[in-house]
């Protein structure tokens, strides 16, 4: 997918690739991102992982193994502007067999939440 970024330092895109029974890992390949964003992968599993991103011109790529927890729920793939400059870029998500995993705006199933796990401990 090639889109352009909102020119705004902040500004947030979305993108809600869901995560079927089938799918043990997936890999993200982002191009020409000219290092001005931030982009993280939230789960109800993982909250915030930080993931490569490529510079002017070149591909960075991060991969992920998903757990059980992850399975049959969209994750969410965060870009967040940097600056006011404006730019475009081209992302995609391949599962573990390098096919290509299909991208929402919408997640099916709803925004996915991380689910604290909270461990009390009282002496």
């Amino acid at each position: 997918m090639s889109f352009k970024l909102k020119s705004e330092a902040g500004a947030v895109a979305h993108i809600y690739p869901f995560i079927t029974d089938d799918i043990e890992s997936i890999s993200q390949f982002n191009f020409d991102a000219d290092d001005d964003l931030y982009m993280r992968v939230t789960s109800i599993a993982r909250k915030l992982v930080p993931s490569s991103v490529s510079i002017d011109g070149k591909w960075a790529s991060t991969k992920y193994k998903i757990i059980s927890a992850e399975k049959r729920t969209s994750i969410d793939i965060q870009l967040v502007k940097k600056s006011k400059v404006m730019n475009d870029m081209v992302i995609n998500i391949k599962n573990q067999y390098n096919q290509a995993i299909p991208l929402f705006s919408s997640p099916i199933g709803g925004k996915p939440r991380y689910l604290y796990n909270v461990k009390l401990q009282i002496k």
